[in-house]
Formats: C-alpha cells, sequence, structure tokens
C-alpha cells in the first residue's frame, strides 16, 4: 500500500489483444482506492507489456517493463498530470520488435509496433533500451531526501544473460521536475556482473538480489550519489 491507496501491475498473459482492451486488467497497472471503508478500482495505465517493478515517488508512478526483442521501457505516470488511464501502446507501438525481426507494415496487424508512439497518440517511455537489458525491479527516492518535489533519485535493477552494457546492473538517473515535464540530468550505471532480481532500500543503503550466486548485497546509497 502507498499512502491510502494500492497500486498493482499486470502483464499481458501471452495475449496480445488484452492490454488495449478496457474491458481486460491485463496489461495494465490498477490504482484501488479506499474511501470511507469504501473500495474503487480502475485502470490508470494501459498498453503495458510485461511490468517488472513498480514505484511511487510522490505523485510520481515509474513501472519497468521488458519489451520483445529490444525495447524495454522505464514509463512515468504523473497523477497530476496526466489524464488516465495513460497509454503507453503496447502492442501497437514499441521500440521493439517482434523476435523474428518484423515489425510496422511487416508484423502482424494485430501487433505492428509501429516504431512511433506519439503519432498514435500513446505516450512516449521515459526511457527505452535497444538491446534489452532485462529490467527487473525500480526504487524512486526523494533526492533531497525529503519530497518528490524537489527532485527524484531513481534506482533501475537490471537481468540478462550477456555480458553487455546496461545488463546484470544497477541503473541510477537523477531527475528533475518542471510542472509535468521529467528531465533527466544524470545518469550512471553501476556494472555489477550478476543477475539482480530485486533491490530494496535501507536506511543507508540500496539492498540487492544476485539472483546468479543466490546472495544479498548492497551499495551504500549516498556514497554513489
Amino acid at each position: 500500500p502507498l499512502d491510502d491507496n494500492l497500486y498493482f501491475s499486470t502483464g499481458m498473459l501471452n495475449n496480445f489483444l488484452v492490454p488495449q482492451d478496457d474491458s481486460s486488467s491485463f496489461g495494465k497497472i490498477l490504482e484501488i482506492k479506499n474511501t470511507n471503508k469504501k473500495q474503487s478500482i480502475k485502470h490508470i495505465v494501459k498498453g503495458i507489456r510485461n511490468p517488472q517493478g513498480l514505484s511511487k515517488c510522490g505523485e510520481n508512478i515509474f513501472v519497468s517493463s521488458h519489451g520483445p526483442k529490444g525495447g524495454d521501457e522505464i514509463n512515468h505516470i504523473s497523477l497530476l498530470y496526466d489524464k488516465t488511464p495513460v497509454n503507453f501502446g503496447w502492442p501497437i507501438a514499441s521500440y521493439g520488435t517482434h523476435y523474428d525481426g518484423t515489425f510496422g507494415e511487416n508484423a502482424p496487424s494485430y501487433a505492428p509496433l509501429y516504431q512511433d508512439h506519439k503519432k498514435f497518440n500513446f505516450k512516449d517511455p521515459l526511457l527505452f533500451y535497444t538491446p534489452s537489458v532485462a529490467p527487473s525491479q525500480l526504487i524512486a527516492l526523494p533526492a533531497d531526501n525529503l519530497d518528490c518535489k524537489n527532485g527524484i533519485i531513481l534506482y533501475m535493477a537490471t537481468m540478462g544473460w550477456k555480458d553487455t552494457p546496461g545488463q546484470k546492473s544497477i541503473h541510477r538517473y537523477e531527475l528533475s521536475l518542471d510542472e509535468e515535464k521529467l528531465i533527466i540530468k544524470n545518469k550512471t550505471i553501476y556494472n555489477l556482473g550478476v543477475r539482480i532480481r530485486d533491490i530494496e532500500e535501507g536506511e543507508n543503503v540500496i539492498w540487492f538480489w544476485d539472483e546468479t550466486n543466490g546472495r544479498l548485497g548492497f551499495i551504500e546509497k549516498w556514497e554513489i550519489i
């Protein structure tokens, strides 16, 4: 639970049609709101393929998602400025391709994966990765350790099976907010050489689960700023 609301994500269940289907809760981010002992549920995001990490900082929600062949994403939703449900376009738009390399007019009509979001009135990802980095968990923290309005530090863990840049790492992004715009000020990648399945915030550290060796590790949070 975050504040009085619960947010959770669902994948597309190997069904290309459900992420754009408003009658389905697959390929979505959902909000359960508790008000006067009554609960309401709504889709705040649609068009998501395979979400892995979800984090909230103030009125900002971040979600990491696996793309197909390439096109992994970090998506950002502003609860202040975005009209919900925010549509990130899957499988109509993606910066990845099908595993056979097809996209656009050469791809199946139900999943064209057009390499353009804005043309089809979808929201662009905050970041996308081609080739894939296999993102897992996210942590979004206030940059000044007080208020997310003053800036956000976003950590993202990655997995993958190759020793290519961006995989088996922890990514760190410094973000500033200019009303409804989110600006990436700085990016650092800490190459740990192991598959990072999960990360959690400690008092002065970021804990990570090393899936490759089955062990727990940490990075000292404020030393790497």
